[in-house]
């Protein structure tokens, strides 16, 4: 049906092409100096006009006023100046009841034998935008790579897609993304985008200003969701843009930014808000009390919520990777079971045998430190020791011991550090080397 509504599309109107023409170009004028003495020549580049000059006094002047078309050129030397330009201008239209906005490709060129400035206008692709958000992209064909982007000019419509990304060191520039082009100052709006408050001053102050938001999405979004709608209207605009740039969806906050507003609580960090909201939910927490959704200070609150979801987090990867270890379980046991009994008292701390896989990552929770992550309960020639608070039977230090040279490879505490202890830790387990070593002897 769109491309239908597309091939029906009249050109674009003489209006639309003289304001693209005045519009889309620098005002440029070129100088430069034929052989000869005397021989210099000034080029206005944007009706072609020439005429002698005296390349002293022009090239001193701020603006050169072109006596043809009365353009106020910037004056270039020819050296560095590039006789051809491309643009591009898009018009907001209203086409069978449907917002369309159509995108022009906009040509300045002066190579021809005459000297005279050619114009040209030729549309690419139009995006159709419904009442329920939706949009729908009728373009040309086209090709490009890293180097270079090539219109087929000519060809049959067809539908598109967005299609900006990266990939590798490259990043490809959406081919629809209007946010850079000229745009046609007269704009026809369809009846569903006014009841909405979609108007002139609303498109150019709010929409064609976020060059990082795409203004078909902006627009699709509150057409397409009430939330949106709502936050445009009641001035969240930058809560507004932060939840369409990340594509999140407006009904997972809605209840919390009611409470935001309900309470006058200033959302003024949207992006880090949202990522406290995510935590809290997360962590199963009330996101329907100001006291989570409203704090006075959002920066540390989010900081102490985050923590605590990063713990949540961490236990989770741990959970689900001692699933997946029934073989190294299995293995784990078999190797150190003749130690499980091991247990060396002191004043302040006992030291034992860590039993199973699943103590070794819990210990490496409980002090931060990395005894799971990195492995160590693979390591066919070392033992793992845990010296254990005599008072509170937490851990406090885990111990590494070389199986072979019976030396103390590591004794680490809370985040690596040494604990209160570590003098009497290290001194428990080099005074029972030798009951180690009797057990190591036997099969």
């Amino acid at each position: 049906m769109f491309i239908g509504y597309a091939e029906e599309l009249p050109p674009p109107r003489e209006a639309v092409a003289k304001w693209a023409y005045r519009h889309c170009f620098k005002p440029v004028a070129l100088w430069w100096k034929h052989r000869g003495k005397n021989n210099q020549e000034i080029w206005c580049q944007c009706c072609g006009h020439r005429e002698p000059c005296d390349g002293w006094l022009v090239m001193s002047l701020d603006v050169w006023v072109c006596p043809e078309c009365g353009a106020r050129c910037n004056v270039v030397d020819r050296k560095v100046a590039v006789s051809t330009s491309i643009s591009y201008v898009s018009t907001f239209e209203v086409v069978k009841g449907v917002q369309v906005i159509r995108t022009f490709e906009v040509s300045r060129s002066n190579y021809n034998d005459r000297g005279k400035t050619l114009y040209s206008i030729t549309e690419l692709f139009q995006i159709w935008l419904l009442e329920n958000g939706r949009e729908v992209i009728t373009t040309i064909g086209y090709s490009r790579s890293f180097n270079y982007m090539q219109w087929t000019y000519g060809a049959r419509y067809s539908i598109g897609r967005h299609n900006g990304g990266a990939g590798g060191y490259y990043v490809y520039d959406d081919t629809y993304d209007i946010g850079f082009n000229h745009i046609y100052p007269r704009m026809a709006l369809a009846p569903y985008l006014k009841e909405k408050r979609i108007d002139e001053k609303y498109i150019r102050n709010e929409v064609l200003r976020r060059n990082d938001l795409s203004a078909t999405v902006h627009i699709s979004a509150i057409c397409g969701n009430r939330c949106y709608e709502t936050m445009a209207k009641i001035g969240l605009k930058d809560l507004f843009f932060s939840i369409v740039k990340h594509g999140k969806s407006p009904d997972r906050y809605w209840p919390s930014i009611k409470i935001c507003k309900r309470h006058g609580y200033d959302i003024k960090q949207p992006n880090i808000w949202l990522d406290h909201v995510d935590d809290l939910m997360y962590l199963g927490l009330d996101t329907h009390s100001p006291h989570y959704v409203c704090p006075e200070n959002l920066t540390e609150m989010h900081r102490m919520i985050n923590a605590r979801a990063e713990r949540k987090r961490a236990k989770e990867r741990t959970e689900k990777e001692l699933a997946k270890l029934g073989k190294e379980k299995a293995e784990f046991i078999e190797m150190r079971s003749k130690f499980f009994g091991l247990s060396f008292p002191g004043p302040n701390v006992t030291i034992v045998c860590i039993k199973s896989v699943d103590e070794v990552a819990e210990e490496g929770t409980l002090l931060h430190h990395c005894v799971f992550n990195n492995g160590y309960y693979k390591k066919p020639d070392s033992l793992l020791l845990s010296a254990r608070d005599n008072s509170s039977q937490k851990p406090v230090e885990t111990i590494e011991l070389d199986l072979k040279t019976f030396r103390i490879l590591q004794s680490r505490g809370n985040c690596n550090l040494d604990s209160p202890f570590h003098g009497e830790i290290l001194s428990l387990v080099n005074n029972n080397i030798p009951a180690i070593r009797k057990l190591c002897s036997t099969k």
